[in-house]
């Protein structure tokens, strides 16, 4: 449906149907000049790369057809709804789209498109000069399997790459059968198609100097099924590679990159499905440091051609590099598009061996302005900076995860459902570190440690990362419904290898520093962004730290920060060795942006510092409760829920109950400042020396 509305009858008698002089729409595209006639309205559509318009016509919006007032001359849809016809309803330009694309690319994109909206229909491509339609598709398995079936059946045996190849134009099919066969040498697509394919658990093992590079035209990489898996298999090789060429396929570049990689794509198209990179290991050649051990974006310097990846039901296990054991993301141009679908990361490293690139033990991302979705991945067992690093160098963090922010602050990342599960940062962020343009929705973070600070999560200042809601400000954090955090700490270790609990925010820290254009002290501050914790609904439980047993913030600079409760949402169990329960706020100085700590609803229950502030510790701010309940938490020296150095701490609404202290101050504990009651309960709170309610 390009639009709807009541038409507008013109002067010429003829009927206007838009309000706007363009609209656009999937796969359709309207153009700005559209002509108002005395007969009618002149409509110019124009279908997508890939898409044919194959008729236009007008509906009611509640159905039925408004009668016969399409026409089409010379490619230009022509509406005539002469004067005096009666109309019953709103009406629609509805357009029929069919994919009949000329490269297969196109196929496995409107397959994803099926993945993630339940569509079907009809399959149209050409491939080698041949024409092919695929009717009546009902479910993805279904199409993926028809079009299997099709290019099995043009498929040639795969050869063993004993000497380089560079591919040029033409379509390669190749069918991988067994575990015998060798990538010894590289494989330079540059505009041709290559379709390695297998119809049974079959493997390629790739040598340290073998190596597959898509600079132009596709790559597929295609198991039939996950009973029917392709494995790339590295053998634990070192890839030390750093001759670096500046045109892909030069007699100087066969061998190329100092960032040695498996499958590096430059630009290009390239899906995998049902497939395994597995025991892809890159070294540190030079102190250059590498990106991505099995699979890396690295688009060729001076091309702006855009990057279409896609990856389904792919396995990334003991993949190993400078920063992103699995992959690196580096360079994508804005507008290009990169999909991981029900993928694992699992036992993945990033060594720290350099300090130009660390960070991310699966996953390293950013520096560019490419946008990337993952559905229903998992990260489990990977590691950064664990045993290979010396300590904490800045945001080399991130087991799972290190998301860098790109140009004009748009780079963006969205993880939908994924799992992230004993995951180990010998720094920050024992799941994911970022510094821009990530977004959280439904997802589980369980078990991760870091060394340094933020167990699950660590947020850099300017960051934006959302799970679950829409109203999020510029680097903001909302954890909403269906998202879990729980199970994560923060544990150093001394140089003798001792334990000793140290670091702040069991499951997330923000770090609100100056961002600077520029280095040094001296060198001028970006515009403000804010860092607000919102907590929509999330339930973040069993966390542990020294201080901020679920979240922490450090305030080192004036922007917006703070962290908000609300409304079925659960803080609950979470434990620190020092100060704040569940969430502890320290400051450099005093801001007047700090917001402190805000609840309109939810629960925070059952928290325990052994020192002070159960529930919440504030070096600096307010604490406002409107609604909401804090109850049953503990502090072993004063303030049983809340513990404020200073500030004002307002209660309009809510309940404050069961909470104790060990000392001074069962519900609050001001060192300097007020409390204003004004609504809400408060009932039962206990401290063994002054002050069961507030102590001032």
């Amino acid at each position: 449906v390009i639009n709807s509305g009541i038409p507008v009858l013109t002067a010429g008698g003829g009927y206007k149907f838009f309000t706007d002089a363009s609209c656009t729409v999937e796969n359709i595209s309207v153009g700005g000049s559209h002509e108002i006639t005395d007969q009618g309205y002149k409509v110019y559509l124009k279908a997508n790369d890939g898409y044919t318009i194959d008729g236009v016509d007008v509906k009611y919006v509640s159905g039925g057809s408004a009668g016969d007032f399409v026409t089409k001359t010379d490619g230009v849809y022509f509406i005539n709804i002469p004067a005096g016809t009666v109309l019953s309803g709103h009406l629609a330009i509805y357009v029929d789209v069919s994919l009949t694309s000329t490269v297969l690319l196109d196929v496995n994109a409107a397959l994803l498109q099926w993945k993630s909206k339940g569509q079907s229909g009809t399959l149209s491509f050409t491939l080698n000069e041949q024409k092919y339609t695929i009717r009546d598709v009902a479910t993805y398995d279904e199409a993926y399997t028809k079009v299997f079936d099709l290019l099995l059946d043009q498929a040639q045996s795969y050869e063993n790459i004993t000497t380089a190849k560079t591919l040029t134009s033409g379509t390669y099919i190749w069918k991988v059968s067994g575990i015998s066969n060798t990538l010894t040498k590289n494989l330079i697509i540059k505009g041709a198609t290559v379709i390695f394919l297998t119809e049974e658990n079959a493997t390629i093992k790739a040598s340290n100097t073998g190596k597959i590079t898509l600079a132009g035209g596709s790559l597929f990489v295609q198991g039939k099924s996950a009973d029917a898996i392709l494995t790339f298999d590295g053998e634990n090789q070192t890839r030390n590679t750093n001759t670096i060429g500046s045109d892909v396929g030069s007699a100087a570049a066969i061998n190329h990159a100092s960032r040695e990689n498996l499958i590096q794509i430059r630009y290009g198209h390239a899906y995998f499905e049902y497939a395994r990179l597995y025991q892809v290991k890159s070294s540190n050649k030079a102190g250059t440091g590498t990106q991505g051990g099995a699979l890396q974006l690295l688009p060729l310097k001076g091309n702006s051609s855009l990057t279409y990846l896609y990856v389904s039901d792919l396995e990334f296990y003991k993949c190993t590099a400078s920063s992103g054991g699995a992959f690196g993301g580096n360079s994508t141009y804005q507008g290009s598009e990169i999909y991981f679908y029900n993928s694992q990361f699992h036992e993945c490293q990033g060594t720290n061996d350099s300090l130009n690139n660390a960070g991310g033990g699966a996953i390293r991302a950013g520096s560019g302005a490419g946008y990337y979705t993952f559905q229903s991945c998992k990260f489990f067992l990977n590691s950064v900076g664990v045993g290979g690093s010396s300590g904490h160098k800045g945001y080399d963090g991130g087991a799972a995860v290190r998301w860098n922010i790109g140009a004009n602050n748009v780079y963006t990342g969205i993880f939908n459902g994924c799992t992230f599960d004993e995951n180990t940062s010998g720094d920050r962020g024992g799941a994911i570190l970022t510094t821009g343009g990530l977004q959280l929705n439904s997802c589980v973070l369980s078990n991760n440690t870091a060394a340094h600070s933020g167990g699950a999560v660590f947020v850099g200042t300017h960051s934006q990362i959302t799970s679950g809601s829409t109203d999020n400000m510029d680097g903001s954090v909302v954890f909403g419904p269906g998202t879990e955090i729980f199970g994560n700490e923060v544990t150093k270790k001394t140089n003798d290898g001792t334990i000793d609990n140290g670091g702040i925010g069991g499951a997330i820290h923000f770090l609100v520093a100056p961002s600077r254009v520029g280095n040094g002290e001296d060198a001028p501050v970006r515009a403000k962004y804010d860092l607000v914790a919102y907590v929509r609904g999330a339930e973040i439980y069993g966390n542990n730290a020294l201080n901020g047993g679920a979240i922490a913030i450090s305030v080192l600079h004036d922007y917006i920060c703070g962290v908000y409760v609300y409304e079925g949402s659960i803080m609950d169990n979470n434990t620190a060795k020092k100060l704040g329960g569940a969430v502890y706020i320290e400051s450099k100085d005093v801001y007047d942006n700090n917001k402190g700590f805000n609840i309109e609803g939810g629960t925070v229950s059952n928290n325990m510092a052994q020192q002070n502030g159960g529930a919440v510790y504030l070096q600096q701010g307010n604490v406002t409760v409107s609604g909401g309940t804090i109850q049953k938490n503990q502090a072993a020296g004063n303030g049983g829920a809340i513990y404020l150095k200073q500030g004002e701490v307002d209660i309009s609404g809510g309940m404050l109950m069961n909470n104790f202290a060990g000392n001074h101050g069962g519900a609050a504990y001001l060192e300097n400042g007020m409390v204003t009651v004004s609504g809400g309960t408060l009932s039962q709170n206990e401290a063994t020396a002054n002050g069961g309610v507030a102590y001032l």
